[in-house]
């Protein structure tokens, strides 16, 4: 299987969905941009993790792709079968999805869709227009239905998100109403957050 990474895809949470897909003994092949900041070389680096014990990187192989340097990593798939998804327990530190939630359905709901939860979606060119948020206002938003988080100075609604975060809606509520970004940066730090743009309702006041 082969498959083009862009930027803002969750690769820890491809990974691991993935990890369900491959039988023990299968291999995968993605390809992403080349360089130390590149998509394959966040492919490696999440391998480890995503979910511990389940890959080995096979090879690196450098190509290019409509003229932009880019690598293929051929991925083995090592353990035992992963849980099936719907079976929501927690599988060394992650969570099995329900069914129709994983990253792919979330990319489906939110391109293009309003998911601010009232405030009106944003254009992208008018960044400086947005509404402005202090920490005060983002900590008023905590509840699952209303649960709002600043991520490197753009304030997210997280509340439609939460089914489809890998790490659990548990997870992400603990940092509801908070600057979340040093947790992003821990955890995500390869990861555009830019795939929740659907749920951004402005940035945070300075």
């Amino acid at each position: 299987m082969s498959r083009m990474l862009h930027a803002r895809l969750d690769v820890g949470a491809l990974l691991s969905a993935l990890a369900v897909l491959v039988r023990p003994g299968g291999r995968c092949l993605l390809v992403g941009n080349a360089g130390p900041g590149g998509v394959a070389a966040a492919v490696v680096k999440a391998s480890r993790r995503y979910p511990p014990g389940a890959w080995r990187v096979v090879r690196q192989t450098a190509c290019a792709s409509g003229g932009i340097a880019c690598e293929v990593v051929q991925l083995a798939r090592l353990g035992e079968a992963a849980p099936r998804p719907g079976r929501l327990e927690k599988a060394r530190g992650k969570v099995v999805l329900e069914p129709g939630f994983g990253l792919a359905a979330w990319l489906r709901l939110s391109r293009g869709a309003d998911l601010t939860g009232g405030v009106g979606p944003l254009e992208e060119e008018e960044e400086e227009a947005w509404p402005k948020w202090s920490l005060a206002d983002v900590a008023s938003h905590t509840t699952p239905e209303d649960s709002w988080m600043a991520v490197r100075g753009k304030v997210y609604n997280v509340s439609p998100y939460l089914r489809y975060h890998p790490g659990g809606a548990d997870t992400l509520l603990d940092a509801a109403g908070t600057d979340a970004t040093a947790l992003f940066q821990q955890h995500h730090a390869w990861v555009n957050e830019d795939m929740l743009s659907a749920c951004c309702v402005g940035t945070l006041r300075q």
